[in-house]
């Protein structure tokens, strides 16, 4: 992908796309927890949780992003959190949070490597 509109159209996932994608890599497993919350759009099991997660304000949301992410970050390219999220539609934020949660076992124990840039700027990249 060479432009940001190039990338831009990879990415655009109907809401049935993300959840294919998101599906088989961000599903809890039994073995995991014996309640897992559910997300609020499918009653699937999902990995969010903490004290101000709310399954039917948040885990579509979190789920849809979590997906684009993953799918733009699979070609293991280095990008910048500003990068990442005006690709996948999201905020700084709320991708870095993403990519820390792809390091957790319950989202694959993902290596995500960063680099240093200059004037305090990172680039990542998901292996």
């Amino acid at each position: 992908m060479d432009t940001v509109a190039d990338a831009k159209s990879q990415l655009r996932l109907d809401s049935t796309a993300a959840d294919q994608y998101a599906a088989p890599r961000f599903q809890t497993s039994q073995a995991q927890s014996q309640a897992p919350p559910t997300s609020a759009h499918s009653g699937a099991p999902t990995l969010f949780d903490g004290a101000t997660y709310n399954s039917a304000r948040d885990g579509a949301r979190l789920e849809s992003q979590a997906a684009k992410v993953a799918f733009l970050m699979a070609d293991k390219r280095w990008r910048s959190l500003a990068a990442i999220a005006a690709l996948v539609g999201g905020s700084e934020a709320g991708v870095s949070a993403r990519l820390r949660d792809f390091r957790k076992k319950k989202f694959g124990s993902k290596t995500v490597e960063r680099r240093y840039i200059s004037n305090g700027q990172w680039e990542y990249r998901v292996l």
